[in-house]
Order: structure tokens, then sequence, then C-alpha cells
């Protein structure tokens, strides 16, 4: 692995991109699987083609993502201002467990279950105790309302 990294890093470097080997490369020694992805560009695309960042210059944030191996949901505002945390302490209805400068933990019960919401200042919102999108959006609005 490391021979061919360095090969593939030396050829960039010199400026032999030509004989790079083409695509992405996906190694996996112990079960002796190698497979090639191609990455090429297709003019049609938004991102490689037409060059538009929307997702990395934080224009397209998408309503709702599920958290990996936990039971929580990641929500999205539409609009975030500097004071957003301040903002959700001074409405905290629970108790808030942990405070920094880039988040908020607050607790609440509602419906006789616990849940935890952590407030980001870029304004996502996760909310910790349901794996539901529609549930994790009704806990929102009802602790914090909207």
């Amino acid at each position: 692995m490391a021979a061919l990294q360095f090969a593939e890093a030396t050829k960039i470097l010199i400026g032999a991109r030509d004989a790079c080997m083409p695509g992405m490369h996906f190694f996996n020694a112990w079960d002796n699987l190698h497979l090639q992805i191609s990455v090429a560009r297709r003019s049609s695309c938004s991102v490689c083609g037409e060059r538009r960042f929307p997702h990395l210059e934080g224009k397209r944030r998408t309503g709702s993502r599920t958290l990996c191996g936990r039971t929580a949901i990641q929500l999205h505002r539409r609009e975030v201002n500097d004071a957003f945390i301040d903002e959700q302490a001074a409405r905290a209805g629970g108790q808030i467990r942990r405070r920094s400068p880039a988040h908020l933990e607050v607790a609440y019960t509602v419906d006789a279950r616990d849940f935890v919401l952590t407030f980001f200042r870029d304004g996502r919102v996760v909310v910790d105790g349901t794996s539901d999108e529609r549930e994790a959006k009704r806990i929102l609005a009802e602790v914090v309302g909207y």
C-alpha cells in the first residue's frame, strides 16, 4: 500500500498526472479485494461539471439526518443568527445539562418520555431519544416553539 501511495504522490508532485492510476481505488488486503471506481467529471453535474458547491457554502442544508448508532435525529433551522444558542438557553424550559460557546444541551420530558436536545451555533439541533423524523420535529416545535 505504502509503495503504491508513494508512487502516485510522486507522479503528482513531478507533474506527471497523466501517469496516475485513473479513478478511485479501494483495497482490502485481508480479503484480497481491489475495486477501481470511476470518478470522471460529468458536464451535467452541478458540482463537478458546473463547479457549484451549495452544501459546502451552507446554502443547501437539508431538513434532517438520522444519526448512525444513536436514537437521534439531526434537524436544521433555515435561518440562524449569532444569538441562536443564547435564545435557546433563554427559552429552555428543560434542564440545561451542558453549555459551551458552540452548543447547548438541554434535557426535556415530553409525553412522559425523556429527550435531550442539543442546539448548535450553526442552527443544527439534535433530538436524542427518537429515530422518527416527524416525532423529532414535533418535539422541537413543542419545546421551543418552531
